[in-house]
């Protein structure tokens, strides 16, 4: 009996960690279309869209947004991939720094702010 409780405890555990890390992502699951997606909360930070917004990363580094205009990404893919944006605003650079979440059975995200729950969402 105690093993089964033991068995059933360990997989359990198993699941919760499964199901809530973000896995490292491959050069396929990073470039092309996301969504903005819950950008009609509270605006929280004046560096995030809260308008409907399509961003595309091209593999050379390059990105294009109504928000943001084009400008260049860097990526950082570890245990926690993270992505700096770098643009132009009002002629002035400017850089955006977040980080990516790739759940399972989830695409991947680009998060603009986790309370909020906003983010971009691949598209393809």
């Amino acid at each position: 009996m105690k093993k089964i409780l033991l068995i059933f405890t360990v997989l359990g555990i198993a699941c919760i960690i499964i199901f809530n890390i973000d896995f490292p992502l491959n050069d396929q699951s990073i470039y092309g279309k996301y969504l903005n997606k819950n950008f009609d909360n509270l605006t929280c930070c004046v560096e995030a869209p809260h308008v409907a917004d399509t961003l595309i990363l091209y593999r050379n580094g390059t990105f294009k947004s109504k928000f943001y205009s084009v400008g260049t990404y860097h990526i950082e893919n570890g245990i926690n991939p993270e992505i700096e944006l770098h643009y132009k605003e009002l002629d002035k650079p400017a850089i955006y720094k977040t980080y990516f979440s790739n759940k399972i059975f989830r695409k991947p995200r680009i998060i603009l702010n986790a309370d909020l729950n906003h983010y971009y969402e691949k598209l393809d």
